[in-house]
């Protein structure tokens, strides 16, 4: 939320996000979208994508985020 806040900007620009999860389990899913829902909204759903992975960047991660963001041209 604070780099989007920095560009002017809010999770309504968010245009694709793609969620990595640690030993994905299809029964996470459900709790996996309420948790998107509250953060980026219900009425703005950008595309998304779940990835189930063995392991993240450090021991101890279990949930790995990376989203694209498009400013519109008078924020660029």
């Amino acid at each position: 939320l604070a780099t989007l806040e920095a560009a002017g900007t809010d999770f309504s620009a968010v245009a694709r996000v793609t969620i990595y999860v640690q030993d994905y389990d299809p029964g996470q899913l459900p709790i996996i979208r309420d948790v998107r829902n509250r953060w980026i909204g219900e009425q703005h759903k950008p595309a998304s994508s779940l990835i189930g992975v063995a392991s993240l960047f450090q021991p101890g991660v279990l949930v790995e985020i990376d989203a694209i963001a498009v400013l519109p041209e008078e924020k660029a």
